[in-house]
């Protein structure tokens, strides 16, 4: 990594720079507040900070930064999840796409519609729509840079 540097937290204002390319999801969890009827979507990734081209090795000729990390989404409303995994199948952002924003007259219903797209094979959509009022992507553990766009569950 040369002595690269890479922050440790983003938020929704940060949206527009960030890359959710095949990062790999290991869980999805739906935590519920105390108080309130909303819940909170949280995704534990392995988020990828950099790919980087290298000599032709096991994996292609590229590398990549990759940390784990904690995708969470916060005031989560209207959650629908479709989902169709076969067998020993990963699970793997395509994109995350954020639409219009939703604004009521009490300000807790304000935020984004979003959209999860996982890849998936053809005739399957793969992804988790909701409302939310914001995320923050955080890393929860030290980038390292590997040459595939993973880690493996003991390596985390």
């Amino acid at each position: 990594m040369d002595g690269a540097t890479y922050p440790t937290r983003w938020t929704e204002q940060d949206v527009a720079g960030l890359s959710w390319h095949d990062c790999h999801v290991h869980a999805i969890r739906i935590r519920n507040p105390e108080e309130g009827f909303d819940f909170d979507l949280i995704l534990d990734i392995d988020y990828i900070l950099e790919w980087i081209e290298a000599p032709q090795g096991p994996h292609g000729n590229v590398n990549f930064v990759v940390a784990p990390a904690l995708l969470t989404f916060s005031k989560v409303k209207k959650l629908a999840i479709d989902l169709e995994l076969e067998y020993k199948e990963d699970l793997e952002i395509d994109r995350i796409q954020r639409g219009e924003v939703l604004a009521r007259a009490d300000s807790d219903s304000n935020g984004h519609e979003w959209i999860i797209h996982f890849h998936s094979q053809a005739g399957r959509s793969n992804q988790i729509r909701f409302r939310s009022g914001g995320f923050i992507l955080k890393l929860t553990g030290q980038p390292r840079r590997i040459d595939r766009q993973w880690f493996e569950d003991h390596d985390r």
